[in-house]
């Protein structure tokens, strides 16, 4: 007796589970948000996986603020390369990137932004300050004159490429003894050493690289950037999405964000924190007269 009249109470807590997860099962895709795979490399300072850094390179603080204002998206990080980053935006997998730079190549398969997201200043020299008077030309030398007129000793990183105009400047110099190729790990950081040391007049490298590097070392004003005549031009990096219908509205929610916050301290700040302070103001006109000025 007791038995009979338990069964209909417990059917109908057996018919409110069934019928919970069934709404679960049926209305949780209309409810889930749509993800975002967000592309990490290791190339500090523009990503920094690790050390009391991590997370606070350049393109890691611009995907974080992108995020922050798109709440709408789950948002997942990967550390992939860029051959798998573009294998994965041919197959239209939900994959984007904060900042990257555009080619021919890369427009065929992936649909970058029209505002840019990142600017990268050109390529200049590293040299010691006290040896600023050896470099009379400080706000704008020429390297080739560096190397062919006034005898100065360049440190580089062997079989990288500075861009074509350097390029061609240390191919004409190849053999020289006043041209040290460093190969292997750290290499920056081992150029640096060498300067420190006196080994070489100057190395090369990108502002953004050496503050971060010299910042890491503690190097404080003892060395001092200068800008290349021959590489005067700031690059620009775009965010990159899926050319598909998917990736066409994560481009257009990333444009309204941009449009709002790149011409704001904190946006600029996220470059400024890892140039040297005679970088800055060079950064700063670049930043209002180009990077402000593209759409």
């Amino acid at each position: 007796m007791f038995f009979i009249r338990l069964m209909p109470a417990k059917e109908r807590v057996l018919q409110l589970f069934v019928f919970t997860v069934f709404v679960m099962l049926f209305a949780w895709p209309a409810f889930a948000k749509d993800k975002i795979i967000w592309v990490d490399v290791d190339a500090p300072p523009f990503y920094i996986l690790e050390g009391n850094e991590k997370g606070k390179g350049v393109v890691d603080e611009i995907t974080l603020l992108l995020q922050k204002n798109m709440p709408q998206y789950d948002h997942e990080h990967q550390v992939i390369n860029l051959s798998r980053l573009m294998y994965m935006m041919r197959n239209g997998e939900h994959v984007c990137h904060a900042a990257l730079f555009r080619t021919r190549d890369r427009e065929t398969e992936a649909l970058f932004s029209s505002t840019p997201t990142d600017i990268v200043p050109p390529v200049g020299i590293t040299i010691k300050a006290d040896r600023k008077d050896d470099f009379p030309d400080h706000d704008n030398c020429s390297l080739a004159e560096l190397l062919e007129k006034k005898k100065l000793k360049a440190g580089i990183a062997a079989d990288r490429s500075y861009g074509k105009p350097l390029d061609d400047i240390l191919k004409r110099n190849e053999g020289s003894p006043l041209v040290y190729a460093r190969s292997g790990a750290d290499i920056y950081s081992g150029l640096l050493r060498m300067l420190l040391a006196g080994r070489v007049d100057f190395i090369l490298g990108s502002p953004l690289e050496a503050g971060y590097i010299h910042k890491k070392m503690d190097v404080g004003d003892s060395v001092i950037n200068i800008p290349i005549r021959e590489n005067m031009e700031y690059t620009m990096g775009y965010a990159a999405c899926p050319k598909n219908e998917w990736g066409r509205g994560v481009i257009a929610e990333i444009e309204k964000i941009l449009k709002e916050r790149r011409n704001t301290d904190e946006y600029r700040d996220i470059f400024e924190k890892w140039l040297d302070k005679g970088s800055i103001d060079r950064f700063r006109k670049a930043y209002s007269e180009h990077f402000l000025k593209e759409p």
